[in-house]
């Protein structure tokens, strides 16, 4: 979630803008435009290029299977 939050936290803060006509207690219904995809891609890439990132299994090329029953632990 690191990377995420740091992209987050490096993008200027949306900006309300002020309407005549809305009430003060309607001014929270106003959309701003964000561009989240964006936003998502530049999360991604810090976490590929973060030290920390750690691959599934699956991504490295492994099937993953339930092990055999010799293999398994015995209940106590």
């Amino acid at each position: 979630m690191g990377p995420f939050m740091d992209t987050l936290r490096s993008e200027a803060r949306p900006q309300l803008k002020n309407f005549p006509k809305v009430k003060a207690d309607d001014v929270h219904n106003i959309q701003t435009h964000v561009a989240y995809l964006d936003l998502l891609r530049k999360a991604q890439e810090r976490q590929v290029h973060s030290s920390d990132c750690h691959l599934s299994p699956v991504a490295v090329g492994a099937i993953l299977t339930p092990p055999s029953s010799t293999e398994k632990p015995a209940n106590p």
